[in-house]
């Protein structure tokens, strides 16, 4: 089982969704949370799912950088 946050992109108006984790790695109580904090990201006009590849290439850009 995976908690997963519903919503309607900001940018495209389409039906979309992010992982939020998975049950035993996360607790009920905690993906509520993070989901809560999804949600205030989507009402002030972010797509977490940007957010999300975003940083992903922010980590793997610092792991070259580093490691090189």
């Amino acid at each position: 089982k995976t908690y997963v946050f519903h919503y309607r992109s900001p940018h495209t108006k389409k039906n979309s969704y992010i992982k939020i984790g998975a049950h035993g790695n996360m607790t009920v109580d905690l993906a509520r949370v993070e989901a809560k904090k999804l949600s205030a990201c989507v009402a002030s006009g972010f797509d977490p799912r940007e957010k999300k590849k975003e940083r992903l290439v922010e980590e793997k850009q610092s792991l070259l950088f580093t490691a090189g």
